[in-house]
């Protein structure tokens, strides 16, 4: 399905992700407030958190105009967070249960603006040839005939 405008699932994630963002910044500034201790200095905490903002606001924004590529790399961003973020929840909330919990809600959103980039009104936005062969059960139509 082709789609010239953008579908309100998509506008839905990426209200979700800027959301998102928005309590990073916030959950990274009470960290340093209530001095969660860090391997950083408070220079270099700022420097990395402002390069994550514009990376990851880049990525929202192609999100938006519809750029699969941006799509699947937030779709793998999204995976290794994950699986980090399940390796250092405890730590997390062992150093600040605020901080913990407002990374829970980051990780909440962020999956819920995947299961709406995911879904079958976005698939038409985003253009992705394996959602289609994937729903006809079809091997990947993409490849051209010297690649098959």
């Amino acid at each position: 399905m082709e789609t010239t405008q953008k579908p309100k699932k998509v506008s839905l994630a990426v209200n979700l992700l800027l959301i998102s963002v928005i309590l990073g910044v916030v959950n990274s500034v009470i960290s340093q407030i209530i001095g969660v201790p860090s391997v950083t200095s408070v220079v270099e905490a700022v420097f990395i958190q402002a390069m994550a903002i514009v990376l990851f606001g880049l990525l929202i924004f192609m999100i938006s105009k519809g750029k699969k590529w941006a799509f699947m790399t937030y779709m793998i961003l999204l995976a290794l967070g994950l699986i980090g973020f399940l390796f250092t929840a405890a730590a997390i909330f062992a150093a600040s249960v605020i901080e913990g919990s407002l990374s829970v809600i980051q990780a909440i959103l962020q999956i819920l603006a995947a299961i709406a980039l995911c879904s079958s009104e976005s698939r038409g936005w985003f253009n992705l040839k394996i959602w289609q062969s994937i729903e006809a059960g079809q091997p990947d139509q993409t490849q051209t005939p010297s690649q098959a």
